[in-house]
């Protein structure tokens, strides 16, 4: 309700363009999203949209709940619901369902990816495919957890992943080498 002005689980795994919320805020979103140069960039914009919306909102006795949760969720992407519940001063129940009706998705639903964004950018800092301090920072059960929660979001796993950057990384050696190097 806070962020569009309507009830955000009625897009609960919906695709709605901007566009259709005819709100001129969303539109300037979607421009500074699809103008941003990475990916990282555009998920930092939509996050300080949400959070701006949310701080705009006081006036709800859940908002600063829900903030503490957020930034507990961007800052800790190993932790449970139960110390979520703890932080919000809530039941679980009643966070997932508070949350999901102001955020739009559940509490659950964003720290798998919250934790998948930790697990790529840590991935792509590894040099050889040893995956078990993602499993242990990011409170993976254990390394197939890891393997369904990345499948689930790149369609691929870990080791796929990484090799697929190295392949990026190899094509554009050879890309830059020969583009200097031919006559």
């Amino acid at each position: 309700m806070t962020i569009m002005g309507i009830p955000s689980d009625r897009f609960l795994e919906d695709n709605v363009s901007m566009d259709q919320l005819s709100m001129p805020d969303f539109h300037e979103l979607k421009m500074r999203v699809l103008d941003s140069a990475t990916d990282r960039e555009a998920i930092s914009i939509i996050e300080t949209f949400i959070k701006r919306r949310l701080y705009n909102h006081d006036t709800d006795i859940y908002l600063k709940p829900l903030q503490r949760v957020c930034q507990e969720i961007a800052l800790h992407p190993d932790i449970n619901m139960d110390r979520l519940s703890d932080i919000a001063c809530m039941s679980e129940r009643q966070l997932r369902r508070i949350f999901s009706e102001n955020i739009g998705l559940s509490p659950k639903q964003m720290l798998r990816t919250r934790r998948f964004l930790h697990a790529t950018h840590m991935i792509r800092s590894l040099h050889s495919p040893n995956f078990t301090d993602i499993v242990a920072d990011l409170g993976y059960t254990d390394h197939s957890h890891l393997n369904k929660e990345f499948r689930y979001f790149a369609g691929m796993t870990p080791t796929q992943y990484m090799r697929h950057l190295l392949e990026i990384k190899e094509s554009n050696f050879i890309k830059g080498y020969f583009a200097y190097h031919t006559e």
